[in-house]
């Protein structure tokens, strides 16, 4: 777990940082910088602290916060870290800090403010941090690894640690014309020719092919369709993760069908994934 400088912060999961040169023609990069991991965690330790806010900072998106393993962290298990912070019960709001965590339907936001019953509030683009510790969102409409400018900026967080929807955010912007954002999510972002190179290997069953391909589609580029065939191939070939990430999908979509549930989870168990193991042991206890 690591945190941000004076902010409370659950989950900066194995966040990388890459900077990055977009091909106008696909939904990948032409380009990757890999050497702005140390940038990157640097702008985020610059971010302050708002009084009135509880920021979880992390991977995930619309519907996934990740922990370190890759592992999905139900809204109910972030819900109970975050009551267990003295500053919980003073924050008025909680601000999800990664990619896409209001895009759409957000239904992990949804369940979070449900349970926590505070609004809660996010980005529903992709997120570049910057080095004054601030951070842009981009529409998610727009080109994927378009960096936010006055045209498409959705949400931010500026220097002084509070949250802006667009019209602040506009004017904000403008005094980092100049800096050099990072994109969030970065541990998940392919290349065009890594893309390309995966691709026929993937459709050869190769399981870690498989995986690259859908937390890329489904984390960077949020393409449901491409994402979905990607893990249900590496699950196919045994991967413990994909397993995993399947139960808990039929778990919260089909909840009466615990026979199917089960089957995966002790698929994903059998392959040494620590939380699948861990629920099938709390089926067992029923």
């Amino acid at each position: 777990m690591h945190l941000l400088n004076k902010t409370t912060t659950i989950f900066l999961a194995a966040l990388l940082g890459i900077s990055i040169s977009a091909n106008a023609d696909d939904n990948c990069p032409s380009t990757i910088q890999k050497n702005a991991s140390a940038l990157l965690h640097s702008y985020a330790k610059k971010s302050v602290d708002d009084p009135n806010a509880f920021t979880v900072a992390g991977i995930g998106n619309h519907a996934y916060l990740l922990d370190q393993s890759l592992n999905p962290v139900s809204p109910e298990e972030m819900a109970a870290m975050v009551k267990k912070s003295p500053k919980a019960d003073r924050a008025k709001r909680i601000v999800l800090v990664w990619p896409y965590s209001t895009w759409g339907n957000a239904p992990f936001a949804h369940a979070l403010e449900k349970i926590l019953k505070k609004p809660v509030l996010g980005f529903t683009g992709p997120l570049w941090w910057y080095p004054d510790g601030s951070a842009f969102a981009s529409q998610a409409e727009q080109a994927t690894m378009q960096a936010p400018n006055e045209f498409n900026v959705a949400q931010c967080i500026a220097p002084d640690g509070k949250y802006h929807e667009r019209s602040k955010c506009v004017k904000l912007l403008k005094g980092h014309a100049s800096a050099s954002g990072i994109l969030a999510n970065s541990a998940f972002v392919l290349s065009c020719d890594e893309v390309r190179k995966l691709e026929p290997l993937a459709q050869q069953g190769d399981s870690v092919a498989n995986m690259k391909l859908y937390f890329f589609n489904y984390f960077v580029n949020i393409d449901q369709d491409k994402s979905s065939k990607y893990l249900s191939n590496a699950a196919y070939a045994g991967e413990p993760l994909a397993n995993y990430l399947i139960a808990r999908t039929v778990f919260e979509n089909s909840p009466v069908n615990m026979e199917l549930y089960r089957q995966l989870l002790t698929r994903a168990a059998n392959g040494g994934n620590e939380k699948a193991q861990r629920e099938l042991t709390k089926l067992g206890d029923n």
